[in-house]
């Protein structure tokens, strides 16, 4: 009997459909997290974001293939590239 393997996952369609800045409740709605979570993983270093203004007033940010690596990492999948 053969198995039929899964067809491979691209990471940018694990993230189609957002905009290319996603604000940071979003981004924790998209990873199954909260925005803390997001938060934490920022003064950690291990989320890259942009920040619309100095200070406490301006906006966090989370770039979309910032999300597909995180969602990379959170489901372990490893991108597809084709047949090289």
């Amino acid at each position: 009997m053969t198995t039929k393997q899964p067809d491979a996952l691209n990471p940018d369609d694990l993230v189609a459909g957002l905009p290319a800045l996603v604000p940071v409740a979003r981004a924790a709605d998209h990873l199954g997290v909260t925005a803390r979570t997001i938060r934490n993983w920022v003064a950690e270093g291990r989320v890259r974001v942009l920040r619309t203004a100095q200070g406490g007033s301006g906006r966090v940010l989370v770039p979309r293939a910032e999300l597909a690596r995180l969602l990379v990492t959170m489901l372990d999948v490893r991108p597809d590239y084709g047949n090289r």
